[in-house]
């Protein structure tokens, strides 16, 4: 184990957590009764070593699960109205750089970027820009 760590550091600290369910779970049900936007969080303590080798660096866990902000400037106001109205994303840096990310919705009653709240007719199509290539539909049509 400890060489499979020393080998691909951030590979085996992100495969460790077992709480997504619980925690989708609880947003989801957030989510249904107010808008609720979605931050990343690192448990970071450099605290667990196994054999001589330290399992959670601080380099490796802050860049495991970032919050990147949508702000229209570098100000604690902006930051905080972009948080509001859920313009931001999280990623995972280490996989690849999430810059050229986005994400929104358009119909025909409009585009509407991340954070809007798009009115649900037949014609909305949530779209996705993805820094690198991804699957070949790279629009959904909601149900």
């Amino acid at each position: 184990m400890t060489s499979s760590f020393r080998a691909y550091p951030d590979e085996c600290f992100a495969a460790t957590p077992s709480h997504w369910p619980e925690l989708f779970g609880k947003w989801d049900r957030e989510l249904r009764k107010r808008h609720f936007t979605g931050i990343s969080a690192n448990d970071a303590h450099q605290n667990q070593v196994i054999a001589g080798v330290m399992f959670d660096p601080y380099e490796v866990s802050f860049r495991n699960l970032t919050t990147h902000i949508l702000a229209r400037d570098l100000t604690e106001p902006e930051i905080r109205r972009s948080l509001r109205e859920g313009r931001a994303y999280v990623a995972h840096d280490w996989l690849c750089d999430p810059t050229g990310f986005n994400f929104g919705a358009a119909n025909n009653l409009g585009l509407f970027d991340m954070g809007d709240t798009a009115p649900m007719v037949a014609s909305t199509r949530l779209v996705a820009q993805l820094p690198l290539p991804g699957p070949a539909e790279d629009c959904f049509t909601m149900e």
